[in-house]
């Protein structure tokens, strides 16, 4: 899939399912201001395949309690708001140095998040999987943050004092 936008001098986040959904769909009033930073400063959101398909699976439980119509429009919303990167797997070695060392994760299917970062060259990973976050020290990557420090991030993404407390 080609990039329809030139995302080169812009902030690059991955956002596990999780912050998607509480985005997207339970609207959280913690996440309204992360979607506010996220659009006020032109940030792309990246996705490939393994995660997408991740996202569409977890549309389909029965707790959400999603009409098909509900999901499908859910699902759209997704794909209109991120920036597919066309590989699914490990990161190459165009990702650059600093992605070369990719821990691995305690829960292997978070793995393809950090992939995904490294992929795509993201500045932040947002999640508030324990298993992502507790990994934030160890990937030179990029930024594990939850959605609430990513707030802060995307007020000042070059400061190197941003706050991982809570992992």
């Amino acid at each position: 899939m080609e990039l329809l936008i030139d995302c080169h001098d812009m902030i690059r986040l991955v956002l596990d399912t999780n912050v998607v959904l509480e985005t997207l769909h339970f609207r959280d009033p913690r996440a309204l201001r992360l979607e506010s930073l996220i659009r006020a400063k032109g940030a792309a959101c990246f996705t490939d395949v393994g995660c997408f398909a991740e996202f569409e699976r977890v549309c389909a439980y029965r707790a959400f309690g999603l009409s098909e119509d509900a999901r499908a429009a859910l699902i759209e919303e997704y794909r209109r708001r991120t920036v597919f990167v066309d590989s699914d797997g490990e990161p190459d070695a165009a990702a650059g140095a600093k992605f070369r060392r990719i821990p691995l994760c305690d829960d292997a299917d978070d793995q393809k998040f950090l992939n995904l970062a490294a992929r795509c060259k993201a500045d932040a990973l947002l999640t508030r999987d324990k298993a992502l976050l507790k990994l934030a020290r160890r990937f030179s990557g990029c930024a594990i943050l939850l959605p609430e420090a990513a707030c802060d991030f995307l007020q000042n993404p070059k400061s190197p004092g941003i706050s991982t407390e809570g992992v």
